[in-house]
């Protein structure tokens, strides 16, 4: 069973960046009249189908987010609506989210007309909203080009969003030449317009030293917690792991981390599923040591791919911890899922799966030393070790015992006790490796002090 909590989940960016990028939104300017009555056409469109980013709608008109529209009632009232103020761009945008939130072929179709109609009158949210139509083919032929042309125009008319969406194409060359400098460009326009995505896009950068910017720990995590606050469910994962471990000049503070994470749950982001879950585990940060809430929270973030927690997941079936049973073929087949997105731990446990034909897998010596091969190579001790092992009595590779020799001690340099006992008993033999009574005693010494019985037992004879 391999340790869990050593790695974090980090979210592919790029994945996010395709999938969360270009978002309709529709905080409009109004050229019409607000309704006076609550009776009125207008007012019911208003209430269905505002945007809560729009500072047109009228007052007390909350808004709502795309995915939460009645389309069927949405759409009714605001073409009532439209048909009493045919050129008011707010209800035509309004219509519109109606119609895309409806989303069959007929309703895309003429959400696009109506983008267009705001976007022709002006108006920088129906530019963006054009663009996102032509990005996907939603309702119109796909065309990145087009796309971009739209955006274009909505981010030099000053709306932080279409910046975003413009640096993103920059970034992934979507109708566009990559640009890293462009991307950076536009994220940091929009970033400045207090767009939380761009603000999270940003630190990203900072943190990992991307598109051309040096690491910064800092700014990173003032990037973090500017897009946190205003509500990004990624940002608020990614600082709290800053607070879990005291990163970007921020004081050590799992209580803090812990709140930040919930934030996130709460908005069903898998990182930070998988990290509250291991602050369960761990009972820390506040919390009390929960193996069955870690498990729930394993099981949300592996449901949405999160190859960390997938790993964890298979750990706790693997063991029967959580009120899980102890199942090694549901192990083995979360195993797999994460192994299979190159979780280096996951690598190195479904190896030992197929080493002892565990879990419902068919026993296969050489299976298990690809897939500890793969893991080796990415520096994992274990793996290293146990294709050392492999190397040494020729399991599933041929019997190669200076390449033992080279696993074990790879793997004893970075302190694995198995590796360290391994390449004593090489050292002792002189297998692969010019026998030494006194490299074989720093070894078995090195074994011993972590408590090692075995290392314990070979010190004793061979004094």
């Amino acid at each position: 069973m391999r340790p869990f909590g050593a790695t974090w989940s980090f979210l592919p960016r790029g994945a996010l960046v395709l999938s969360a990028l270009f978002v309709l939104q529709s905080a409009l300017p109004s050229y019409g009249e607000p309704a006076d009555s609550v009776d009125t056409p207008e007012h019911l469109c208003d209430v269905l189908a505002a945007s809560p980013l729009d500072k047109t709608r009228p007052a007390g008109i909350p808004g709502v987010e795309t995915g939460k529209i009645e389309a069927a009632k949405a759409i009714p009232a605001c073409r009532d609506a439209l048909a009493r103020h045919p050129n008011d761009p707010r209800i035509a945008l309004q219509l519109a989210r109606a119609l895309y939130k409806d989303s069959s072929s007929d309703s895309l179709d003429e959400a696009v007309k109506l983008y267009r109609q705001s976007a022709e009158a002006g108006s920088a949210l129906g530019m963006n909203n054009l663009g996102v139509m032509y990005e996907f083919g939603d309702g119109a032929t796909l065309n990145r080009a087009e796309a971009l042309k739209w955006f274009r125009k909505a981010a030099d008319a000053g709306l932080p969003m279409a910046m975003r969406n413009l640096g993103n194409k920059y970034e992934t060359g979507s109708g566009v030449d990559t640009s890293e400098a462009e991307a950076v460009r536009w994220y940091r326009k929009a970033a400045e317009g207090a767009d939380p995505t761009a603000r999270r896009y940003l630190g990203v950068f900072y943190e990992e030293g991307q598109a051309g910017l040096e690491k910064d720990d800092k700014e990173a995590a003032r990037l973090f917690k500017l897009a946190a606050d205003q509500g990004d469910a990624v940002a608020q994962a990614r600082l709290a792991r800053f607070y879990e471990t005291g990163r970007g000049g921020l004081a050590k503070n799992e209580a803090e981390a812990v709140r930040y994470y919930k934030l996130a749950v709460d908005q069903d982001d898998p990182m930070a599923q998988n990290n509250l879950g291991l602050m369960f585990a761990s009972g820390r940060g506040g919390l009390p040591k929960d193996d069955k809430a870690a498990a729930r929270l394993y099981k949300l973030a592996a449901d949405q791919g999160d190859v960390t927690a997938r790993n964890n997941l298979a750990i706790f079936y693997e063991a029967g911890r959580g009120g899980l049973p102890k199942d090694d073929k549901a192990a083995a087949r979360y195993y797999k899922l994460a192994a299979d997105q190159g979780n280096v731990s996951a690598l190195a446990s479904l190896a030992h799966f197929y080493e002892d034909g565990r879990g419902e897998l068919t026993k296969d010596q050489t299976m298990a030393a690809r897939l500890y091969k793969l893991a080796a190579d990415q520096g994992d001790a274990e793996a290293q070790n146990n294709l050392g092992a492999m190397y040494a009595t020729g399991r599933g590779v041929d019997k190669d015992e200076e390449q033992a020799v080279r696993l074990f001690r790879l793997a004893a340099d970075q302190g694995d006790v198995h590796a360290q006992f391994n390449l004593a008993l090489a050292y002792e033999g002189g297998h692969g490796v010019t026998r030494s009574v006194k490299e074989a005693l720093r070894w078995y010494r090195k074994a011993a002090e972590t408590g090692y019985a075995e290392a314990k037992k070979k010190l004793a004879e061979l004094h």
